[in-house]
């Protein structure tokens, strides 16, 4: 129900303005022309006014939809602003020609599209526009420039707010803001939201993440390339959070860059520490390991719907896992093994090589503790592992989930691991029959 409420206060956002400029001139807007494009122009200013809303993650929001999805309804609508604003542009530059208003509108409009388009390409990409082999290939050439790293993308999608003031200033100077205080003061109000919003985000969120102050207790290698950090809590503060979510950390240190990076939480939550479990996949997980004991973390979390917690009327749970995709299930099964120990889990687990087999003390005690949890690693490189190897395709998905004598009607399926394994696994699950409300995933590429 809240999920509806909020959908319909976004789609709906636009109606006060539009009844706001038209009965500020009922007899302009008999004009078939000029009502379409003020309703265009409703859409778009609203419409970019909610981007920043979207992007300061309000947990208020975010817990309904989870981030992966808020995210990419961020960037789908984005571009439905973006072509709402440019058809009301052209339409105006028709009618009225070339002037101060519509030049500063035009400002706005293009810096908004060029930051927009890097951003989507490369920090939240719809997964529809992904699909796009041109798209795919876009994003290649532009992740091969060196310097393109994730904190210069974020500062360039903070120019976004530049072209916002553009687009600010475009509508306090045309006719309806000029002639109605009531106009200039809706459009004001608008205005005036994205700012709070936006110095939320960036200012006043750091201040209240300051309370949030955790403590590295130690550094812990699981593989050649994979690391365990434990924080403990500083200032007596416990975050909440369901097995499976994730965080924003940020980590104060010498010996690591200040960014603040998403990481799935690998600690149970009933824990009085948390821990993520990192592997070096790009500049900064490749410091990691160099955090020390007593360097200070700031949590922003939990986010994320990705729990089994929530779907409660599945009995039986499918885990299917890559890479650094084990940490969520690592939480959900240390949940499990406190809390229920009796349910029956199958994790089928894709690595490239033995040694990428984490925790193996901890999942043996898991197994020793769940008498219904069967583990299935399936080994993409190592010629000498004698179990299952390859991929986790379709073939071994149907005779491994038939082995199991698994419901489809109450059977849960949950994956996470790189881009390619969460695709196929997806299609294949829905080849092999199971309905879509039984499989869950969330997108970690924000």
């Amino acid at each position: 129900m809240k999920r509806v409420f909020l959908l319909l206060i976004y789609f709906l956002s636009p109606i006060l303005l539009m009844l706001v400029l038209f009965q500020s001139n009922p007899q302009k807007y008999q004009n078939g022309q000029l009502l379409f494009t003020m309703i265009l122009g409703s859409l778009g200013y609203t419409w970019f006014i909610w981007q920043f809303i979207l992007s300061a993650r309000p947990k208020f929001i975010e817990a309904s939809f989870g981030m992966d999805k808020l995210y990419q309804f961020h960037g789908i609508m984005a571009i439905v602003a973006l072509v709402a604003a440019f058809i009301h542009n052209l339409i105006n530059e028709e009618i009225f020609g070339e002037s101060f208003m519509t030049t500063l509108g035009t400002i706005g409009l293009y810096t908004f599209a060029a930051i927009s388009g890097i951003t989507l390409l490369l920090m939240a990409t719809p997964a529809i526009l992904d699909r796009l082999k041109v798209i795919r290939w876009i994003k290649k050439v532009i992740q091969a420039v060196k310097f393109i790293k994730y904190e210069f993308l974020r500062l360039i999608h903070n120019i976004t707010f530049i072209g916002m003031i553009f687009m600010f200033l475009h509508v306090l100077n045309t006719s309806g803001a000029k002639s109605s205080k009531l106009v200039f003061t809706v459009y004001t109000l608008y205005f005036i939201v994205a700012v709070l919003f936006y110095l939320y985000h960036k200012i006043f969120k750091a201040i209240i993440l300051s309370d949030y102050t955790f403590t590295v207790q130690g550094v812990r290698q699981e593989s050649p390339n994979m690391w365990t950090i434990e924080f403990a809590e500083t200032n007596g503060i416990k975050i909440k959070y369901q097995p499976g979510q994730f965080g924003f950390f940020s980590f104060r240190s010498d010996e690591i860059v200040e960014e603040e990076h998403p990481f799935s939480i690998s600690s149970g939550n009933t824990v009085d520490h948390m821990s993520i479990t990192v592997k070096e996949l790009g500049d900064f997980t490749r410091q990691i390991k160099h955090l020390k004991a007593g360097d200070k973390v700031y949590v922003d979390a939990p986010y994320g719907r990705f729990s089994y917690l929530n779907h409660m009327n599945e009995k039986d749970l499918v885990f299917i896992a890559g890479g650094v995709g084990i940490t969520p299930m690592i939480s959900m099964l240390r949940h499990m093994m406190a809390f229920e120990p009796n349910r029956k889990v199958t994790l089928l687990w894709g690595m490239n090589l033995l040694s990428d087999y984490i925790m193996k003390v901890e999942f043996e005690k898991i197994l020793d503790a769940m008498p219904n949890m069967t583990i299935i690693p399936v080994i993409a490189q190592d010629k000498e592992y004698q179990g299952e190897k390859g991929y986790i395709d379709h073939e071994k998905l149907q005779r491994l989930l038939q082995e199991q004598l698994l419901k489809p009607s109450s059977t849960g399926y949950y994956l996470c691991g790189p881009p390619v394994l969460m695709d196929n696994s997806i299609a294949n699950l829905k080849k092999l029959g199971v309905n879509d409300k039984y499989i869950h995933f969330e997108r970690f590429s924000l």
